[in-house]
């Protein structure tokens, strides 16, 4: 069986290329930084396998990505592309490129990235189909209008964003004088709503699905926050994710497979398979969950096409599953052709594991 041709796309530009939809903090190109990472990563693993494979930055002007891809005549693209020119908003554009061509790729497609990538429009279909969020509502400014029913302490985010850019330990408020004075911050430096949320005071857990026709849930995977000074609200921060020398960094420890009592570690897979559906996922995801009580679970938000790096979240819950960093590689690429009906699919025995 001939080995694929495989392109990897990932998000290579950078604000002095294009003017930026949303004002980053330079510190904030961290998380952008590590896409380079994991491609070359995925890029190993591929080419072990003995793939064909071509490394297709997105780079300005986007005519010369689009000759490149075209010229490439790559059997299946492996879709890292998380923004363009550090925009997350342009994601799911890249994907829509993709189908335009014609072209099979792994992961979501570009109407479940948009809506994924939409923490309030994701939160009201979770609220549509009963599925247990923190109650919320969507600022423009500071003069925003309270519901009558969010009670505080709340957390402000920017309601488009992912990789927690944009949340700190002063996004968690107590009083109203806060809670605007946030709000304006985000709306201004970020140009985008925020959602302003009930905090939900509790453990934070997380649930990885992949695969298509029968998705398969992962193992539970826990933020331990044990380690927080007792001051710090216990959040993922983007500290919390990128910045190594942070407390929040270091006191932030990932445990999978989390300790859960099996009749809520089944609720909640239940929940996470119904939102990775409900959402339109494809090939693999990370559903985001508090627990208040210890025994009531609230869904965050739906992550499409998460973190791939091998000390993330979904290769962290493969390896609690079974699968090495390699073989997670592998699954993904194999469900793209799965959904293509392609007859390019590799045996497992191919791989020799």
């Amino acid at each position: 069986m001939k080995p694929l041709k495989i392109g990897i796309v990932y998000d290579n530009t950078t604000r002095s290329k294009r003017k930026k939809s949303a004002a980053l903090l330079s510190k904030e190109d961290v998380s952008r930084e590590s896409i380079v990472e994991v491609a070359n990563k995925v890029q190993e693993v591929l080419a072990g396998d003995k793939h064909e494979t071509t490394m297709l930055p997105i780079e300005y002007p986007l005519r010369t990505f689009v000759r490149q891809l075209e010229a490439s005549k790559v059997d299946l693209i492996f879709n890292l592309c998380e923004a363009v020119a550090e925009a997350s908003s342009l994601e799911a554009c890249v994907a829509g490129l993709f189908e335009l061509l014609g072209q099979p790729y792994t992961g979501s497609n570009p109407l479940t990235l948009a809506l994924t990538l939409s923490k309030p429009r994701t939160k009201a279909l979770l609220e549509s189909q009963q599925i247990r969020t923190p109650k919320f509502t969507v600022a423009y400014s500071s003069d925003f209008r309270m519901r009558d029913d969010l009670a505080f302490p709340l957390i402000v985010k920017p309601a488009n964003e992912d990789a927690s850019i944009g949340i700190s330990l002063d996004s968690v408020v107590d009083n109203e004088q806060d809670l605007r004075k946030q709000v304006g911050s985000v709306t201004r430096k970020y140009r985008q709503p925020a959602l302003v949320e009930e905090y939900i005071e509790g453990r934070e857990l997380n649930i990885c699905v992949v695969g298509n026709g029968e998705p398969c849930v992962l193992p539970l995977s826990e933020i331990d926050f044990s380690g927080m000074p007792g001051d710090m609200r216990r959040i993922v921060t983007y500290n919390g994710k990128w910045q190594l020398d942070s407390v929040e960094y270091t006191a932030t420890v990932p445990v999978c497979p989390a300790k859960v009592p099996e009749g809520l570690a089944r609720e909640m897979s239940e929940i996470a398979f119904a939102a990775y559906r409900m959402t339109g996922c494809r090939d693999y995801a990370r559903v985001d969950f508090r627990l208040r009580d210890d025994r009531t679970p609230y869904v965050l938000e739906v992550n499409a096409n998460p973190d791939l790096s091998p000390d993330a979240g979904v290769a962290r819950s493969a390896r609690a599953h079974g699968w090495e960093y390699d073989k997670l590689v592998r699954k993904i690429v194999e469900f793209a052709l799965e959904r293509n009906g392609s007859d390019l699919l590799v045996p497992q025995e191919a791989y020799g594991n």
